[in-house]
């Protein structure tokens, strides 16, 4: 907080009358900007005490990697980082289509994903490599390139893991996702996927390898979450976040427990609002989640456990219930916010000591300040351990239960259809439209005949819901 003093003269008396600014809790990330920055993720190095930049960093004083005691150039292209000052570029240039590449620290070295165009490459274009930063050049060769992208890099128990959209990486065959150790690159199964979807995350939550994206198998019965517990993929407590438009985007392990955010929603038949939690039994919604202004679903791009809290940041307005837009901090039972306006979504977050960096917003009005930065991307958290509110520590609550038999058969169908259920109790069934209309609500038990005759040509998620449990199918209707 500063404080300054203003005069006052009455009637020939000069009074000196104190008048308070406070400090601002979001701050540039570099000297000053000229034009919005383009970049997007970050990686935290405790080792090197700096924080890392894929993309186009467009701050004033950026210093060239290779010629550091020269006149500071306007941006740094490509790669950079952060010591606390400063951005500092890496690297040789490489091409604008880096502006996204996943970043992670893999043997206590910096490993990258990214498009290089070689003079050799003319012809067929550029090749996604796997690369590592030796300290003067990035070093990129055949037995670490791919036929498509890879979306996320990650080291789980020693395995440096690839998760995107491709084929092969390096010297084996796959399907978008694959680890890498002292002997090369693995894959984990090249059977089960459909190879026209794509992966976004991949984490280890209790001994088995989850991920998360737009994907199916094969023959239909997983996609968007699934786990492979050493010899086969599964869904992960149901076929859920089939509905949703981007599902599942973010896996994140905090507190014995495994995060999953994205787009979706209980009325697309999925566990909670953007954000929701698994044990390995049961599903948890944090309240009512994270919803924008018009209490529709919001969208979560990252999770990260920063300072012993989780950060989550994306496009939201609300976290149950208190204004928390963009990012919001978890602690295991409440939400609280740390305030401020973003001019978009935030897609990443970093921790450097007590700050937080964040990508994505080229401008920011902080509700502390009461001022309008302009931040040219990346942005980031000064105020420590302030946070603007809190909700009430929650009791969450549980959704899912991953123990039900459910049959719904003929599938696809004219509208009639029978439902079976291994279930004593009574338990409602809902039907949801591709908008997430609710259509039919009914009571069913045991096995039940449905007519839902009514209803038009489509696909329709069902619901079963019970007093511990809840189970979704998608039926389609042909007539």
């Amino acid at each position: 907080m500063k404080v300054f003093f203003k005069i006052l003269i009455i009637t020939g008396i000069s009074i000196l009358i104190p008048v308070i600014s406070f400090a601002q809790h979001w701050q540039v990330a570099g000297d000053s900007c000229y034009v919005s920055g383009g970049a997007t993720r970050l990686l935290t190095d405790t080792i090197n005490n700096r924080v890392y930049c894929s993309g186009n960093i467009a701050y004033r004083g950026c210093v060239n990697y290779y010629s550091p005691s020269s006149e500071p150039n306007n941006n740094c292209l490509g790669y950079s980082y952060w010591n606390g000052s400063k951005w500092i570029s890496i690297g040789d240039s490489l091409p604008a289509e880096n502006d996204h590449r996943p970043l992670c620290m893999y043997h206590d070295t910096l490993i990258s994903s990214y498009f290089y165009l070689s003079y050799a490459d003319q012809s067929t274009g550029p090749v996604d490599y796997v690369g590592k930063w030796t300290g003067s050049v990035w070093n990129r060769g055949l037995s670490d390139s791919t036929d498509g992208i890879v979306d996320r890099l990650k080291v789980i128990n020693g395995r440096l893991y690839a998760a995107g959209y491709f084929g092969s990486i390096g010297n084996i065959n796959t399907i978008n996702v694959a680890y890498k150790d002292s002997l090369g690159w693995h894959a984990i199964d090249t059977t089960t996927w459909n190879p026209n979807y794509g992966l976004v995350d991949v984490e280890e939550y209790n001994g088995s390898i989850y991920i998360c994206g737009n994907f199916q198998s094969r023959d239909g019965t997983i996609s968007r979450l699934a786990k492979w517990n050493g010899t086969k993929w599964t869904n992960v407590g149901g076929t859920m976040f089939n509905q949703s438009m981007d599902g599942a985007e973010a896996l994140c392990k905090y507190n014995g427990y495994l995060y999953v955010g994205g787009y979706f929603s209980p009325s697309m038949g999925d566990p909670g609002n953007s954000i929701a939690r698994w044990n390995d039994t049961i599903w948890e919604a944090l309240g009512t989640g994270l919803v924008d202004s018009f209490s529709n679903p919001g969208q979560v791009q990252d999770i990260k456990v920063i300072n012993g809290k989780l950060v989550i940041a994306g496009g939201f307005s609300f976290a149950n219930g208190i204004p928390a837009v963009a990012i919001v901090e978890w602690d295991g039972s409440r939400f609280c916010s740390f305030g401020g306006n973003f001019d978009n979504s935030i897609a990443n977050v970093a921790g450097f000591g007590n700050e937080i960096m964040i990508t994505g917003p080229a401008q920011i009005y902080d509700t502390y300040a009461g001022d309008t930065i302009y931040t040219c991307n990346p942005a980031r958290w000064t105020g420590g351990s302030y946070r603007e509110s809190c909700s009430e520590a929650l009791g969450v609550k549980q959704v899912f239960v991953n123990n039900q038999q459910l049959n719904i058969y003929p599938n696809p169908n004219n509208g009639s259809f029978v439902i079976e259920t291994n279930a004593t109790e009574k338990q409602r069934m809902q039907m949801y439209d591709v908008n997430g209309r609710l259509v039919l609500n009914q009571t069913i038990s045991g096995k039940t005949s449905i007519d839902a005759s009514s209803l038009g040509e489509g696909v329709y998620n069902v619901s079963i819901i019970g007093s511990v449990s809840m189970e979704n199918k998608r039926l389609v209707i042909v007539k």
